[in-house]
Formats: structure tokens, sequence, C-alpha cells
């Protein structure tokens, strides 16, 4: 019989492997937004790209040179351009950069560990940025943001310029306000104290009727009060804004035909946002005393059975127009008791115009202002 001895032996595989022996690296391909480019090698063995700045997202495919164990390198990557350093790429064969901000960049890649040339390759590209990415632009929008500030700052303080120059205006169309007001209060109040007073006196003396005298009295006494309210309201800044004026205007033409037999229509408004805004006291008293002389002149020279009045305040002017059905006059003529030469010397101390129509149908009296930039009053 043969006896066999058997006899375990030990050996390590990989001292049968083979180094892989590299010549080289090349760049395969290059995807730029997942569609491949072929990478075009310069002279120096560098490839070179341009790409506009919404192509910014690229991938790198990369292989060596080796004819076995290929699959047992690692690699190692930068961009140069955004790393610092390299880094390990393992045994990956590409690498993809996603939203490259504009700019250029070289992309190297080698075997682990070997800083050979011959175990490396790179190619180098370039991202051509937007035209609102370049310096330029950006040097223009930096002057145009200044430029738009400078104006900016210019045109506030020239409106606060413009600002300041009206309120002086104001002040000094205040002022000249006054000094009417107060030359009015001097003719009709003084005249009213010295009619009152030279009837005091011949009622005094025992001359004449004295009930009538009394009652002339009482009359100019009434009459009094009322200008001297009425100068009083037209002063008052909380009497400034539209909608008391129209409030006003309806309670004046209430008193003025109480108890009178002709018939009244009225169309008094104010245009939708102004009821707040300030009317100036002298455009207040002019129309006020214009719309009484005309009422007053229908009522006592036509004989109107129907006297139509319309008031409208927009955002630049005042429309007042006054109606009647009674007897017409000559407008042209100079005589007659309808004041008219007043009612014209009324509407130019406001810059308005007035019209005045006549005939056998009636007469008809318009009157237009320009009003100034609304400001808008607020009560107490």
């Amino acid at each position: 019989m043969l006896a066999w001895n058997t006899q375990c032996i030990r050996f390590n595989a990989s001292t049968f492997a083979r180094r892989a022996i590299v010549n080289g690296l090349y760049i395969r391909s290059v995807n730029v937004h997942a569609e491949q480019e072929d990478p075009a090698t310069s002279r120096d063995g560098q490839a070179s790209r341009t790409l506009p700045h919404d192509r910014n997202s690229i991938t790198i495919s990369y292989a060596p040179i080796a004819m076995l164990h290929a699959d047992e390198l690692r690699y190692e990557v930068m961009l140069v351009g955004r790393d610092e350093h390299w880094r390990d790429n393992g045994y990956e064969r590409s690498v993809s950069y996603i939203g490259l901000p504009p700019g250029r960049y070289t992309f190297e890649v080698r075997v682990r560990g070997n800083a050979l040339a011959s175990m490396a390759t790179s190619i180098a590209f370039t991202i051509v940025p937007a035209f609102w990415q370049t310096w330029w632009f950006k040097v223009l929008g930096a002057l145009c943001v200044s430029s738009m500030v400078f104006f900016l700052l210019r045109y506030i303080l020239l409106l606060r310029y413009r600002h300041q120059i009206a309120a002086l205006e104001r002040e000094r169309e205040i002022g000249a306000v006054r000094t009417r007001i107060a030359r009015d209060i001097h003719d009709d109040i003084g005249s009213g104290l010295t009619r009152i007073t030279m009837l005091s006196r011949e009622m005094s003396s025992g001359g004449g009727e004295k009930d009538r005298l009394a009652g002339s009295i009482a009359s100019a006494s009434s009459e009094l009060i009322g200008q001297l309210s009425e100068i009083v309201w037209t002063v008052d800044p909380k009497n400034d804004h539209a909608e008391r004026f129209i409030a006003h205007v309806r309670d004046l033409l209430g008193r003025q035909f109480e108890e009178l037999s002709a018939g009244l229509r009225t169309d008094l408004s104010i245009e939708t946002g102004q009821e707040q805004r300030d009317i100036p006291p002298d455009i207040k008293r002019n129309v006020t005393l214009i719309l009484k002389e005309t009422v007053s002149n229908a009522l006592k020279h036509a004989q109107a059975h129907t006297i139509s009045v319309k008031l409208h305040i927009s955002q630049r002017e005042l429309l007042l127009n006054v109606q009647d059905d009674g007897r017409g006059f000559d407008v042209h003529s100079k005589t007659g008791g309808n004041g008219l030469g007043n009612l014209r010397k009324r509407s130019a101390a406001i810059g308005g115009t007035l019209e005045m129509e006549s005939d056998a149908k009636g007469t008809r009296y318009t009157l237009r202002t320009h009003l100034p930039p609304p400001t808008f009053m607020r009560d107490p």
C-alpha cells in the first residue's frame, strides 16, 4: 500500500498581480448641460473652450493609457480657479461641476500619489459672464443708482423748498385777505354804525316818526350783525374746508328765501374726495357776496318766480351759476341798480371770470374761479 503525504502550502495572491503600467492620462469627453462636446486640444496638449454664462454645468470624463490593471488606479482632481488643493476622486473617472460662476478655470487630473507630468492631464475653459455680470455693467449700475439717489434727494429738497415758498405765499395771501377783510369791516360795519348813529340822533331830537325810526334802527342793526357774523365765519379756520362752505351757502339761501313766495332750486355739490379740501377765505367771502347780490337782483329787480343756484367745487375750480326767470336787462348798460360793476370787481379780486347773459327768458350769471392746490383740512 502506498501512503501519500499531504502538505498545505500558503501563498499571497497579490504577489502574483502585476502593477498597472500607465503611459499617461487623457480627457475622454466633456459634457456641458448633458450635451457632449468635442474636447479640441491645443498644440501644448491642453484643451481650451469658451462657455456662455447659462451653460455653466460641466462634466469631464478622463481615462488612463494602460493595457493592464487600469481599474486599480485612483485619481486626484483639482479645478484651478475654484479649488486650492487636490482632492481624492477615488476610482471614479469623471467629475461634475454645477453652477460655476463666470471666470477662467483649468481642470487637472493625475494618478494619485504620482506628480509626474506624464501621469496628469488638464483642460482649460472659460465661462463668459452675462452683460449684467461684467465689471462695466456693475460700474454703470452703480453710477445709475448714484445718479438716481442724487436726483431723488435733489427732487425732495426742491419739493421742500417749493413747500416753504408755498407756505410763505400762503401767509402773504392770508395777510392780504386779512387786509381786505379789515377794509370791509371798516367800510361795511362803519357805514352801518354811522347810519344807526344818525337815526338815533334823529329819533332823540324828536323829528320824524319814532316808530319808523325805531324800525330803521332795528333793521340796520340786524343787517350789521349779519355782516359781522359773515366776516367772523369767513376768517374762522375751521370753516375753510369745502364741506362747511357748501353748508354755509345752503343756510344762507334758506335764510334769504325765508317767507318769500319765489321758488328756489339748488344743486350744491363737491367732487368726490374733495370734501375736506380748503377754500381760501377771500374766495369764500367774495363768492358769498356775489351769490347774495345776484339772488337779491333776481328778487328785487327782475321779479323772478323761480331762481336756480348751482355750485360745484372740484379739485381745480369753483363754479357758481345763478339763473332766474324774471325780466331781463341790458348787461352793457351803465345805469340800473343791479350792481354789475361791483360783481365784476369781486370776481376779478379772486382771479375769476364772470359771464352775464340776460334776455326775455331771464338772467344767467356764471362765475368760474381757479382754486389753489388742495390742502385737506381737519376739524379741530
